[in-house]
């Protein structure tokens, strides 16, 4: 399983900056995953946001 997340800041300073994650879908590949956090990422940089998506894998269960 695989979460959405993004870095955005608002200028080159990390203080501008804020970790968001999409909480309300995770995905199954990391491909599904990176295919709509680059949609998302996009709509940041038209706005003048600086961004970096990344796809964090979830791990599920424990492995003894």
């Amino acid at each position: 399983m695989w979460l959405a997340m993004i870095l955005a800041c608002s200028n080159p300073s990390a203080l501008s900056c804020n970790v968001i994650a999409n909480t309300q879908k995770v995905f199954e590949s990391e491909s599904e995953c990176m295919d709509e956090v680059v949609v998302v990422q996009k709509g940041f940089l038209d706005r003048g946001v600086y961004a970096i998506p990344y796809c964090f894998n979830i791990k599920t269960g424990t492995s003894i």
